[in-house]
């Protein structure tokens, strides 16, 4: 009775096949390099919202600093006008004593 147990197990080890280790290993790697991938999206998506939330605020509270704290408008400042060439010494002089 030993024996024929022995011979059983024997013969039933024996039919098992072993998946190929290649294809195991690629398993492995695709599983590997796909949690990886999906940790860099979210720290990228994260780090963009955040730098996008910072720039969204300063523009926000640029305009309150601006446009609503600020209840005196006053008007923007007239264009310089256009500055002629220098007149002394080229005009002659009047003759006032005479």
């Amino acid at each position: 009775m030993k024996y024929c147990f022995f011979i059983i197990l024997f013969l039933t080890s024996c039919r098992q096949e072993f998946p190929d280790k290649s294809k195991l290993v690629e398993q492995y790697y695709e599983i590997k390099k796909n949690a990886f991938l999906k940790k860099k999206d979210a720290e990228c998506k994260k780090e963009i919202n955040e730098i996008a939330e910072n720039q969204l605020d300063s523009i926000i509270d640029q305009y309150i600093k601006d446009r609503l704290l600020d209840s005196i408008s006053f008007p923007q400042r007239p264009i310089k006008p256009h500055k002629p060439n220098h007149v002394i010494d080229q005009v002659k002089r009047f003759d006032v004593d005479k």
